[in-house]
């Protein structure tokens, strides 16, 4: 996914990483009973890939 969405496979590694690393974070605020563990890191992966075009 996070190719699609990057310029290139530099940049998609790196949004990958900080989505882990967001996921980690924010571990304590997943609820399962809202959705799936995959559902909710699959929002926050473009969320982050669209804060990065915006500081860009």
């Amino acid at each position: 996914m996070m190719l699609k969405l990057s310029a290139g496979e530099a940049v998609a590694d790196d949004l990958v990483q900080e989505t882990f690393v967001s996921v980690r974070r924010k571990a304590s605020l997943y609820s399962n009973q809202r959705g799936a563990a995959s559902t909710w890191i699959f929002t926050i992966a473009p969320n982050l890939r669209i804060n990065q075009l915006r500081r860009q």
